[in-house]
């Protein structure tokens, strides 16, 4: 590598990886990939679809819209209207009614963690993908795939 080459670091946001990545200064592009955060999403959408269908609260259909929302306002690069959908929808989780809602809700809290501590890292994937910029370690068609196509 040149001493003046810029690097574009794409990683899962964990704090080994993260320290060795801001060793670089300012030849370092660090990005949070967009596959670690989409890889968390599915798992809350079975776990809603798993909650009784007689559960109190907000049906099925309004959770995962709100889940998707701020997918795709990852997607984007906005983090902070993110958590605020995300912290909402914890608030709609009753994890005192049955022990899947408090999985739910310990699972949600986890991602809200885990974007509030790599939030600066949360670049525009739209505007990375349209410019043929990396946005996923995988291959760019598993990272269209996950593409949100819904507010």
């Amino acid at each position: 590598m040149q001493p003046d080459q810029p690097v574009t670091f794409l990683s899962d946001g964990g704090t080994t990886v993260r320290s060795a990545q801001l060793g670089f200064g300012d030849r370092g592009e660090c990005i949070l990939d967009f596959f670690h955060i989409t890889n968390r999403v599915p798992n809350l959408e079975q776990m809603i679809k798993g909650r009784p269908a007689h559960s109190d609260g907000p049906s099925h259909a309004i959770l995962i819209k709100a889940l998707q929302s701020a997918k795709w306002h990852l997607w984007h690069g906005c983090p902070y209207p993110a958590l605020r959908r995300l912290e909402n929808l914890s608030w709609d989780l009753d994890a005192e009614a049955r022990p899947e809602e408090a999985r739910l809700l310990g699972k949600l809290e986890e991602l809200i963690i885990y974007l509030d501590n790599n939030r600066g890292f949360i670049m525009n994937s739209g505007d990375r993908y349209c410019h043929g910029e990396p946005i996923a370690s995988g291959f760019v068609e598993s990272a269209v795939n996950q593409m949100p196509s819904t507010r």
